[in-house]
């Protein structure tokens, strides 16, 4: 009973996330590019591409670890047209994706969730990333992402806080990155 309770409270956030989300870029006309790393139950992705009605850049060499469930669920939704997947590691894709000038102006990192992986793919994010562009950056209970966004709060001034929902935090970059070459503020505290 306390299990089923504690799914319900989870689907409840993660609805009211993908409502923000959803509100969010049917709101803002200048996103045309977006892209997701990590694709897992495809609802992210779905409500990315219900809001812009624009392609979507989807990262994920892992949906056999999800049975496929989220290829499945976006066939499913009649969205697999405007999916732009790439079967590979992210820190395969972004660099390509910067070499080939794609710009995405909404970025979800959701993908490898180890502290690492995170890092790197914030730090490739960002070189895509123009200014008054948009990064959701998953939250949850794992030490590894908290400390992602400690060290982004800490360390990247330029990028400042939109929103913080449940599941995730969304930053907008504010302006380049200025910091001097020896710049570093602890943020593992």
């Amino acid at each position: 009973m306390n299990e089923n309770k504690n799914q319900h409270e989870l689907n409840v956030c993660l609805d009211e996330c993908l409502l923000y989300i959803h509100s969010f870029l049917k709101g803002k006309k200048t996103v045309v590019k977006t892209l997701q790393i990590g694709l897992a139950d495809g609802k992210l992705a779905n409500t990315i591409v219900n809001a812009t009605q624009k392609p979507h850049i989807v990262v994920d060499p892992r949906q056999e670890m999800h049975q496929f469930s989220g290829i499945k669920f976006l066939k499913a939704e009649d969205n697999w047209d405007l999916i732009d997947f790439r079967d590979d590691n992210s820190y395969a894709v972004l660099p390509k994706l910067l070499e080939g000038n794609i710009l995405p102006e909404f970025i979800v990192i959701d993908g490898d969730l180890r502290f690492d992986a995170m890092l790197t793919d914030f730090f490739n994010v960002d070189l895509i990333l123009k200014k008054n562009c948009f990064v959701l950056i998953r939250k949850n209970e794992l030490e590894s992402t908290r400390l992602v966004h400690q060290f982004i709060q800490t360390n990247r001034q330029e990028y400042t806080i939109v929103k913080e929902l449940n599941q995730y935090i969304l930053y907008q970059k504010e302006a380049r990155d200025i910091r001097k070459m020896d710049f570093f503020e602890p943020f593992y505290l």
